[in-house]
Formats: C-alpha cells, sequence, structure tokens
C-alpha cells in the first residue's frame, strides 16, 4: 500500500491511483483499502512467468458463487494498483466479483511487457477463474481501460464461449500493436460496450469507432463528451451506462445498495478537478 502522508486528502489520492501515478515507487495498493476482502494471488503462466493479482469475491461465498465475475485488465501506465478506485465502484455498486492482475512488466508482476506475454496473461486469469471452485460457474465480464480495452477484444475473441464483454477501448497504444480490427470482427454473439472519451487527446475517440463499426454482434456506443483519456470513468452517467447495458444485453440485474456513495465521491473529486 502506498505510505500516503494523513495530510494528503482522499481526492489527491484517487486521482493519482486513477491517472497511473505513484507517490512511492515499486508499491502496489491493497484492495482492502477501499473495503473489499481479496486474495492477493501469484498466477504463473504457461512461458514460467509469475504474475501478482487479486481475486476479490463477493461474500458469503454463495453470493459470490451467484454474481458476475469482472476481469479487469488495466490500462498501459501503472497496475492494477492504481484502478482500485473503479474496481470498488463494481465490487460495492455492483456486487460483482472482480479479478484483476498486473501484467508482466508491471507493478510486481516478473517479465518485461510485450504483446503476446499480455495476451498469455489475460488468458491466465481467465483460466484460473474458470478454475476457481466458486467462480468457476459465475457469469464472465471483461473490461479493459485503454490498453486494457485491446486485451480484452483479443480475450474475448479467443474465449467468445466465456464472456459478455464491455470495453472502454483506446486503440493502438504506441508501445504495442494490437490487430483489434481483426480480432473485433471474430466476435459473433457476445455483445460489447463502447464507452469513449470525445476529448481523448492520446488516442483518437475515432479509433473506437472504427472498432464499433467493425463489430458484428450486438453492440452499444456510448460518447462522454466532456471524457479525456484518463477521467472518462469520471463521467456522469458511465456506470448507469455499464448497469443499463449489464441489465438489457447480457440480462444481468444489480441491486442497488442506497448507503453506498462510491459514486458520489467520484463526482466531488471530478468536481475539484474541474475548479483547480
Amino acid at each position: 500500500m502506498f505510505p500516503y502522508p494523513d495530510s494528503i486528502p482522499w481526492f489527491i489520492q484517487f486521482l493519482a491511483n486513477t491517472c497511473g501515478l505513484a507517490l512511492c515507487s515499486g508499491a502496489v495498493e491493497k484492495p482492502s483499502k477501499y473495503g473489499m476482502e481479496y486474495d492477493d494471488i501469484t498466477l504463473k503462466t504457461v512461458d514460467n512467468v509469475r504474475l501478482k493479482a487479486y481475486i476479490c469475491k463477493q461474500v458469503p461465498d454463495e453470493v459470490a458463487r451467484n454474481s458476475p465475475t469482472l476481469l479487469f485488465y488495466h490500462a498501459n501506465a501503472g497496475n492494477m494498483g492504481h484502478r482500485l478506485p473503479i474496481a470498488q465502484v463494481f465490487y460495492k455498486r455492483f456486487k460483482w466479483n472482480v479479478a484483476m492482475l498486473s501484467y508482466r512488466g508491471y507493478g510486481l508482476s516478473e517479465g518485461s511487457p510485450n504483446e503476446e506475454g499480455m495476451r498469455i496473461d489475460a488468458q491466465t486469469m481467465l483460466d484460473y477463474v474458470k478454475n476457481d471452485d466458486i467462480l468457476k460457474d459465475t457469469r464472465i465480464i471483461a473490461f479493459g481501460q485503454s490498453i486494457g480495452g485491446a486485451v480484452a477484444i483479443d480475450l474475448v475473441s479467443r474465449n467468445e464461449d466465456k464472456a459478455c464483454p464491455r470495453t472502454d477501448h483506446r486503440e493502438h497504444i504506441p508501445e504495442y500493436f494490437w490487430s483489434s480490427e481483426t480480432a473485433i470482427t471474430k466476435i459473433k454473439y457476445v455483445p460489447i460496450l463502447f464507452l469513449s472519451g470525445s476529448r481523448d487527446g492520446l488516442v483518437p475517440p475515432q479509433h473506437m469507432k472504427t472498432l464499433y463499426e467493425l463489430a458484428q454482434t450486438r453492440k452499444r456506443w456510448r460518447p462522454f463528451l466532456r471524457g479525456e483519456h484518463n477521467d472518462t470513468a469520471f463521467q456522469p452517467g458511465y456506470y448507469d451506462t455499464i448497469e443499463d447495458f449489464a441489465e438489457t444485453f447480457c440480462n444481468i440485474i444489480i441491486e442497488r445498495d442506497e448507503k453506498e456513495n462510491v459514486v458520489e465521491k467520484i463526482a466531488r473529486m471530478k468536481e475539484f478537478i474541474e475548479m483547480t
């Protein structure tokens, strides 16, 4: 866990995490900071790379068995710890299990990042979930941000019988050359949600629009006019859109906890950013 001084407000910590910044190099935050039950595990890939992962199951076990499982594939910057504030929304508001890992070369995982290795990493986490005694029969949802969107598309194109994906996707991060245009045409019946930040200055939104047009399955396009590369998940209506998609396209009903204030905290943090 990052050793944040008590004087740093929670919304600054949130921004640092979500934008891929670290106040302490080499550290990876823990889900317990966000009130999430979890197992800190090490996965071993077929090419003998050890990856760090968090498996956050709903409690008790019977609830976890009857809840969907979200596979969270993080962005190019940072590691799985930086995305915990977003994972918390899926865990607490949606009441979903969340499985997330740091790709090889990220966080505390071994190895060096490369496209084929990340493909193996994504498959390794899916295989783990499908063999877990509690999670093996749960509905699978693949969620990716930034380069994680390319990872999720590739994974589902090779495992279409196992997932109901949604992707917050920005294509062609410079270090990699994912052929998502080809992979997405292989998905024939799993529905896809495209969540696009219209002000993304790193990767043009037209890249995601092209993928949307190529997709041959049921699909939904949702632009966020004020969304930039690192803050689309903060935009009003982002999680409502995911919830509606899950219910409409995947028949996943989400029971709201009116006492949960995670999304309200995100909204306040966004307002603070806009005022500064």
